[in-house]
């Protein structure tokens, strides 16, 4: 019994001795988010500071893309140590445009001065409106600036959970710096079908950019300080913008870009809302000047507000007069863009700025199938016949002439073969002997022939297909040579034509151009003076192509913002 227990002690101590051998603590790492991305808030709000306890208090935002959110963030302007702060986000009620259900809340965390990151669990939001909700103990105040009213949501609480539901409140006007950090659903590659993903792939090269905007140096210019202005443009496709350009006619100096969602959804120009992107500072020259952004996703016949500002009276930027609505401006010291554009005015005028994108499904690359080779042979020999004429009359029965004459090969011919060909031969002078006869001849060139390879396209399917599809520039506002339609086509074009309607499927113009094409990449180019009688808007197209042997191809339904 003694042994026994003796045995027994000995294994609790061996088992408490190294245990730590045997056990492990797992410590949970988060990946990180490839292509992480906000929505809210990262700029110094400037109005003025207001103490942040005793209320629930939020601010609305828009998500532009389906994310996972993963931590919310709060700027706090001033705090007393050991004070703690809460954060959540909520749902929008559509009808009122209030706060409704809460989505996720974080821990209470104690405040520092400046930017504080909380976590919530991963959250899967679809693109839309949200509120970001803050709560405070005593002794820490905010910073904010002065918005738009309806977009901030208050109402008196004691610090602790957030309530599941907002049955009452308050709106006002004021901007704070609140945010939520998230990681796209989708991070763009442009070649593969979009799948949902934690741990996307960084959208890299783009491998079929477009851009839109106003895309050429307008005719005037126009300093920018003291303000922002916008221009606001459609875009056609689903995308990922990655830059931007402003056009500098002359000057130096620093400027920024941005990009504003529009106040209404859909293909009409309201005025800016919610700031979506924004560059840094940089310096410009004279010409294109290119900056990058934050990849931001734009969507198909949405229209968005392109803005810049500058530091400077002494930058001229290119611009000329517009439609009625088309810019909106604010004054605006040179720095961060407000969050919400608060518009000052309305102007009919338009600048060249624009926006380098990635189109989030790539139309197919065209690939260019080998013309056949159909050599064409060029041969100038000096030729010397031998000809034994059969002849009746007086004249001699055999007879040797070097007549000058042409002898036009129509079978095919090697460089130093022989060939037979029928020629008509008159012989001369004519006072010894004349005769019209028909022979056989035999030559050896005696130089070699010149071949001269031409490759021309050829068809590559019994009937016409259409194919790599692209319109430019799209928007289109009625100047320059015309709207140019890229294509490719698998036969030789008889003729082609492209009808354009309304989003009613109204017909408004139809263009036809029966100029043979050959089979290949090719292009149709729409007359600028086609369009002079369209109105402002998004407009449907058909393109149409007939084939040398009658097949036809029709391109069904393509679409064009036209904007004057």
């Amino acid at each position: 019994m003694k042994f026994s227990r003796a045995i027994l002690l000995l294994i609790l101590f061996i088992f408490f001795i190294f245990s730590p051998l045997f056990s492990a603590t797992d410590t949970p790492t988060e990946t990180p988010c490839p292509c992480p991305d906000y929505f809210g808030r990262t700029y110094t709000l400037t109005a003025g500071t207001t103490a942040a306890d005793g209320i629930f208090d939020s601010n609305s935002f828009t998500l532009t893309e389906d994310a996972v959110v993963r931590t919310l963030s709060i700027n706090i302007d001033s705090t007393t140590a050991g004070g703690q702060v809460r954060l959540a986000i909520y749902t929008n009620d559509s009808a009122y445009n209030v706060p409704a259900a809460l989505i996720a809340e974080t821990a209470p965390q104690t405040a520092v001065t400046g930017w504080n990151t909380l976590d919530i669990p991963d959250t899967t939001l679809t693109a839309g409106k949200y509120w970001i909700a803050y709560q405070a103990e005593a002794g820490i105040t905010l910073a904010y600036d002065t918005g738009i009213n309806g977009e901030e949501a208050w109402f008196d609480m004691g610090f602790g959970y957030f309530p599941a539901t907002i049955a009452t409140g308050n709106l006002w006007n004021w901007q704070y710096g609140l945010r939520a950090d998230y990681c796209p659903v989708i991070c763009t590659t442009p070649t593969n079908t979009p799948t949902y993903t934690l741990t996307p792939t960084p959208i890299g090269t783009c491998m079929c950019g477009d851009e839109f905007g106003t895309v050429y140096q307008l005719s005037g210019s126009i300093p920018v300080n003291g303000f922002m202005v916008a221009n606001w443009y459609g875009i056609t496709e689903d995308a990922a913008a990655t830059s931007m350009d402003l056009y500098v006619v002359s000057g130096s100096g620093n400027a920024r870009c941005a990009i504003y969602a529009n106040s209404v959804t859909g293909t009409v120009a309201g005025q800016p809302g919610n700031l979506l992107v924004e560059s840094a500072p940089f310096a410009v020259s004279a010409g294109w000047n290119t900056v990058t952004i934050p990849q931001t996703t734009l969507y198909a016949y949405n229209v968005y507000w392109l803005a810049y500002q500058t530091d400077s009276a002494a930058i001229y930027t290119a611009a000329e007069a517009g439609s009625t609505g088309s810019l909106y401006w604010q004054p605006l010291a040179f720095g961060p863009f407000p969050g919400i554009m608060s518009p000052g005015g309305s102007e009919a005028e338009d600048h060249s700025i624009n926006v380098n994108y990635c189109p989030l499904s790539c139309p197919q690359t065209p690939t260019q199938t080998p013309a056949a080779e159909s050599p064409t042979e060029t041969i100038t020999p000096t030729q010397v016949l031998s000809i034994t004429p059969t002849v009746t009359g007086t004249a001699e029965a055999s007879y040797t002439h070097t007549p000058d004459i042409t002898a036009t090969n129509s079978s095919t011919l090697t460089a130093t073969g022989t060939f037979t060909v029928t020629v008509t031969l008159t012989a001369s002078p004519t006072d010894v002997f004349s005769q019209t006869m028909t022979t056989t001849a035999t030559f050896t060139p005696v130089q070699s022939a010149t071949t001269t390879e031409t490759p021309t396209a050829e068809a590559t399917t019994t009937n016409i297909e259409l194919t790599g599809i692209n319109t430019y520039p799209n928007p289109y506002n009625g100047r320059g040579s015309g709207l140019t339609i890229r294509y490719h086509s698998t036969r030789n074009i008889s003729g082609m034509s492209v009808k354009f309607y309304t989003l009613a499927m109204r017909l408004v113009m139809k263009y036809e151009d029966t100029t043979p094409r050959g089979a290949g990449d090719g292009c149709l180019i729409v007359d600028k003076s086609r369009f002079e009688t369209l109105s402002n808007g998004a407009f449907y197209y058909v393109l149409e192509a007939k084939a040398d042997n009658n097949s036809t191809a029709v391109i069904n339904i393509k679409t064009l913002i036209f904007i004057r």
